[in-house]
């Protein structure tokens, strides 16, 4: 078995959720042995922890939607998986997504704490 990150880019926002441009980030079949993960985005040669996916217990799944996803730049996501210790165990494969750009006369401005 090997850990798996599924990626759905909502580049119009999650309806109820939030009208920004967005990522939903769902990490499914966790690796035996993992204890804890933390989910990177990479874009641009720039590495980020994905807010809400740092240092999760490892169960069947964990998700979060990432409204800090970067629009019109391919984004790739890893996990990072931890045992009991907290010594890191290894990295998934990573998965790429890209949100769609803008139209030249729009732009986002949102609160990454309180995307609504």
């Amino acid at each position: 078995m090997s850990t798996t990150v599924i990626l759905t880019a909502h580049p119009d926002g999650i309806t109820g959720l939030t009208p920004a441009a967005c990522v939903d980030v769902l990490v499914d079949t966790i690796d035996v042995g993992v204890s804890t993960v933390t989910v990177w985005r990479t874009a641009k040669g720039r590495a980020f922890k994905v807010r809400g996916l740092v240092n999760v217990a490892a169960g069947s799944a964990v998700t979060v939607v990432d409204v800090e996803a970067p629009i019109g730049v391919e984004s790739s996501y890893a996990v990072e998986q931890f045992d009991a210790l907290g010594a890191r165990i290894n990295f998934s494969a990573p998965t790429t997504v890209t949100l769609t750009g803008l139209a030249q006369d729009e732009a986002w401005f949102h609160d990454p704490l309180d995307p609504s």
